[in-house]
Formats: structure tokens, sequence, C-alpha cells
């Protein structure tokens, strides 16, 4: 079975911390894994520490590879920076489960990077056992 929820983002780029749904449902789980799915061509599911520097990091770090002028999608609807960062970071993550744990380290937070917000967003959530 597939579980989802929804998030909203209310910035251009933002990370949005998705650890604790995520581990409300792997609490569930005695031994497996989970698969998250972000259905979203402009959003990104990334793991990284959650200290407000690195975020402000990762945002600056993504807008100054991916935002310029001149993508010719953006003569459509002006976001082709955020088309890119989610071909290149991705928008699934799979994460092993123990015991009802996320087997993530110590200092590992899974986010929904926005970067075309604010949107409504659904994260898609598959349990593998």
């Amino acid at each position: 079975m597939i579980e989802k929820f929804g998030i909203s983002s209310q910035k251009k780029y933002e990370l949005i911390d998705l650890t604790g749904h995520v581990q409300k449902i792997a609490s569930r789980i005695d031994s497996g894994a989970i698969m998250l799915f972000a259905p979203h061509a402009t959003g990104s599911i990334i793991i990284c520490e959650d200290e407000p520097g690195l975020k402000e990091d990762v945002i600056e770090f993504v807008k100054d590879l991916f935002e310029k002028k001149g993508y010719k999608h953006d003569t459509i609807d002006d976001n082709a920076h955020a088309h890119l960062i989610s071909s290149f970071l991705g928008c699934s993550k799979l994460i092993p489960v123990e015991k009802g744990k996320l087997m993530l380290g110590i200092w590992q937070t899974i986010f929904f990077l926005e970067s075309d917000g604010p949107r409504e967003r659904t994260v898609y959530v598959k349990v593998l056992s």
C-alpha cells in the first residue's frame, strides 16, 4: 500500500523537514525500507543535516548553480531552474528501516527542497518489507 501526505511551501526556495512524517510510518515496520517519491517536476527530496547555516548553503548553492537567464523553458513559465534542480537532485529516496527506526545517520534529516514555491505538494511513501 502507498501512503501519502501533503506539505505546503511558503517561499520560492525552501527546505521542508519530512523526517517526522516518514518516521511515523517507519515505526510500524520491523525490517525493510521506505521509498519516498515526490511527483513534482520542480521539487526534490534530499538528505542533509538540519543546521540553519547548511540549509541556507544548500539553497544558495542550487540558486548559484541553476539560476541564470536564457533557458529556453523560461519562455513558457520561468521555472527552468526548478526543473533542472529536480532533475539533478532527484525526486525520490530509499531509506532502510530496522526495528521501527529509519536508518539515518545521526546528522541526517529528510527534506523536500522546494524550488518553485509557494505551492502545495504531495509526498508518496511506499513501505518495502
